[in-house]
C-alpha cells in the first residue's frame, strides 16, 4: 500500500493532543479492535492525520484476536487502555478496564459475567497478599489493615 498522501503522522514524540483528536484516535483504535485486530506497536508514527480524519498505519506486529473469546477480549481492552493513556486520556477510572465501551464485550458468549469479571478486578486494585506486602513494607509501602496499598488507585 502506497501512503502518499496519506496524511502527516503525530510522530514518536511527546504531545498534547486536543480532547477532540484524542477521541478521533481512541475511536480508530476502538473500530480494528471491535474487527479483533490487536494493532500492537503503539507509536504516534503509526497515528495519521489528514483532514479531520484518523488513519492508523504499522500493521506489521498486529494479529487476530477472536471476539468471542474473554481472554483476547481482555487482551484488546488491555490495548485500549494504553492507546487513552498514551494519547492525552486522563489517568484513574477513566482508564479501567471496567469503564471502556460494552461494545468490546458484545460478542461473548456471556457479556454480564465478563463485566462482572472487570468490575471485581477494579475492586482489588492495590491490594497485596501478605508475604508481597511483608516484602514492600521493609521498603517503605505502607498499607490498610485489609491488605490494600495506600496511595493505591482504586
Amino acid at each position: 500500500m502506497i501512503l502518499e498522501n496519506a496524511g502527516q503522522s503525530l510522530g514518536s514524540r511527546y504531545l498534547i493532543i486536543p480532547e477532540e483528536w484524542q477521541i478521533k484516535i481512541y475511536e480508530a483504535y476502538k473500530r480494528i479492535h471491535l474487527q479483533g485486530i490487536l494493532h500492537h506497536d503503539l507509536d504516534g508514527r503509526h497515528i495519521l492525520i489528514q483532514g479531520g480524519e484518523v488513519r492508523l498505519v504499522g500493521f506489521r506486529r498486529s494479529y487476530g484476536q477472536d471476539v468471542k473469546n474473554p481472554a483476547h477480549v481482555k487482551r484488546l481492552l488491555t490495548e485500549a487502555s494504553t492507546v487513552r493513556g498514551a494519547f492525552g486520556f486522563r489517568s484513574g477510572a477513566e482508564l479501567s478496564l471496567n469503564n471502556a465501551s460494552l461494545d468490546y464485550w458484545a460478542a461473548l458468549p456471556d457479556p454480564a459475567e465478563f463485566k462482572d469479571m472487570l468490575d471485581r478486578a477494579v475492586q482489588r486494585w492495590g491490594w497485596h497478599p501478605p508475604e508481597i506486602r511483608a516484602i514492600n513494607v521493609r521498603r517503605g509501602m505502607k498499607y490498610t489493615e485489609d491488605g490494600f496499598e495506600i496511595g493505591a488507585r482504586r
